[in-house]
């Protein structure tokens, strides 16, 4: 009789242990799981960002404030220093109305090279409509907007750019959108 009460007791006690320890390794799971997930965005959009070329065109000679700000906004953001060249275009976007879309574009890219998507689409969102609606602005757009995970507002990005075949980000646009298009499924094609 002792020995039945010594397997009843051991059997109780178990099955606590064994819920436990199921219990455990479901969490564990679920978070791998949500971990995995949340950040297949964030990889997809790095995977296609590129810093966007300076392509204005100053003197370097720094003459009136909005020349000396650019002149030091882009000596940092073309160096790579983007934390540095941020205050700079700042600056840029309480001056006049090109120095603004100026600041906006290129301080949001500097926002997205710093891992700061959600602060990069507040620049982006500060551009003028017109501007917005450009195929640099669509790109760079779609890839804060996926960084942070906004897989549908990315897709509506990058629609006008797959759309158009002449566009110099077709390419990267129509791969970006099929790699969207795997994160539901899990499986990506091997590039």
């Amino acid at each position: 009789m002792l020995h039945n009460g010594m397997k009843a007791h051991r059997a109780l006690w178990m099955r606590p242990g064994l819920l436990l320890s199921l219990l455990g390794v479901g969490l564990f799971l679920v978070l791998g799981l949500f971990m995995l997930l949340r950040h297949r965005p964030q990889a997809v959009a790095y995977r296609y960002f590129q810093p966007y070329p300076d392509t204005l065109h100053y003197s370097g000679l720094p003459g009136s404030r909005e020349d000396s700000l650019l002149v030091l906004a882009m000596g940092h953001y073309n160096s790579g220093q983007y934390e540095a060249a941020i205050p700079y275009f700042d600056q840029l976007a309480e001056l006049g109305h090109h120095s603004r879309e100026v600041a906006c574009f290129y301080g949001g890219v500097a926002q997205l090279a710093l891992n700061e998507p959600a602060k990069a689409l507040a620049y982006f969102r500060r551009l003028p409509a017109d501007k917005q609606a450009s195929a640099p602005v669509q790109w760079y757009t779609a890839l804060a907007e996926l960084a942070c995970g906004k897989v549908s507002r990315a897709k509506v990005q990058l629609q006008p750019l797959v759309a158009d075949t002449s566009s110099l980000y077709w390419q990267q646009a129509h791969a970006a959108m099929q790699d969207m298009d795997c994160l539901l499924t899990g499986v990506f094609a091997k590039r």
